[in-house]
C-alpha cells in the first residue's frame, strides 16, 4: 500500500454510506473525522498517487497507469452567514457519458462517451440532443463495454 495521507474538508451529508462504499472498493481507505469533518485518505494502493489539478480546488486519485479514478472537488459555501469548506467526492467508472462543445463552434453541444483511462472521447453520438445523445451513448457502451455501470470494471489491461 501507498500511505498518502490527506486531508480534505468535508460536509458529513456529501459523504454517505454509499461514497465510503465506493472508495473502499476502489483501495482506497478513508476515516471520517466528524468532530473536525475532514475525510482523510490513510492509504492507496500501491502505485496510486493523490493529483493536484489545474483548478487548485480539485484532487484527482490517479492509478498506476494514469487512470483517473476519483475525484475530489472542495468549494466554499454560506451556511446561515458563516463560510465553510465543502468537498464532495466522485469515484468514477471508466467510461463516462459527457456533453461536450463541438470543435470549431461556440455554443454547439454532442454527448460523447469519455474514457477517463485513455483521457479522450471514444464515441461520438453525433447528437446535440442531451437525452437522446445520452440515450445513444449508453446504448454503444452496453453494447461495446456491457458492465460500463460497475466502477471497478475495464480498468486493468487485461479487462478491454
Amino acid at each position: 500500500m501507498n500511505k498518502q495521507e490527506m486531508s480534505v474538508p468535508v460536509c458529513d451529508a456529501v459523504v454517505d454510506e454509499d461514497g465510503v462504499r465506493n472508495f473502499l472498493a476502489a483501495g482506497i481507505e478513508i476515516e471520517m473525522k466528524p468532530v473536525e469533518t475532514v475525510v482523510v485518505a490513510k492509504t492507496l494502493p500501491e502505485g496510486w498517487v493523490l493529483r493536484e489539478t489545474e483548478n487548485k480546488s480539485d484532487i484527482d486519485v490517479v492509478d498506476k497507469n494514469g487512470g483517473v479514478r476519483a475525484s475530489i472537488h472542495t468549494f466554499m459555501r454560506d451556511c446561515d452567514g458563516k463560510y465553510e469548506f465543502v468537498s464532495f467526492c466522485s469515484v468514477w467508472t471508466r467510461y463516462q457519458v459527457r456533453c461536450e462543445r463541438e470543435h470549431g463552434s461556440y455554443g454547439k453541444f454532442q454527448t460523447v462517451v469519455f474514457d477517463m483511462k485513455q483521457h479522450r472521447t471514444v464515441f461520438f453520438t453525433g447528437i446535440s440532443d442531451i437525452h437522446k445523445g445520452s440515450d445513444s451513448a449508453r446504448k454503444w457502451l452496453s453494447e461495446h463495454h456491457p458492465m460500463w455501470c460497475d466502477k471497478q470494471a475495464y480498468w486493468e489491461d487485461n479487462e478491454e
